[in-house]
């Protein structure tokens, strides 16, 4: 059997076929798959007979109930996890990139209230701006925006976002 195999190595060779086609001079002892790990570790099946050879491993495996992962098996799990890899690196991005345009958004409307109390007041407490700083619902920020154009002085406009700090610890 193993000088067959040999031969059959040579793609030429119609031994090749014949061997793939008519497996019944292999016996196979049952749970025993190390002789077809090495024919298909030894010989690279053609592609219109890698279809008759699961086929008849089919069989076989129903015989014994084991699995053998053939080659392409294999090779297409790996192809699987690469697409995997992949898909999760671009989801990833995406996550990334709506992450940064989020917190990007919310720098702005930090640093605009903030423009607009230093053009209003002149001097703002930087208790003040840490706690603009803290406030991370856009909501709030909107809000607070508004207010730094309306307030009527800065001390109303602490006590306003003090109200929405104990807002976002409730």
């Amino acid at each position: 059997l193993f000088y067959d195999i040999l031969l059959s190595h040579n793609p030429t060779n119609q031994k090749r076929m014949l061997l793939w086609f008519n497996p019944a001079p292999i016996t196979i002892a049952p749970g025993s798959y190390e002789l077809i790990r090495f024919i298909d570790w030894v010989l690279a099946l053609p592609s219109e007979l890698d279809e008759i050879f699961r086929e008849e491993l089919n069989v076989i495996e129903e015989n014994d109930k084991m699995r053998y992962v053939t080659s392409f098996e294999r090779l297409a799990l790996q192809e699987g996890i690469e697409q995997g890899i992949e898909q999760g690196i671009e989801q990833g991005m995406v996550q990334g990139i709506e992450q940064g345009i989020y917190q990007g958004s919310l720098l702005t409307a930090r640093a605009n209230i903030l423009d607009i109390l230093d053009l209003r007041f002149s001097q703002i407490p930087p208790e003040l701006s840490e706690e603009i700083d803290q406030i991370s619902d856009r909501e709030y920020l909107k809000t607070l925006h508004r207010n730094a154009v309306l307030a009527g002085s800065l001390e109303e406009f602490e006590r306003l976002v003090e109200q929405i700090l104990r807002g976002e610890e409730e």
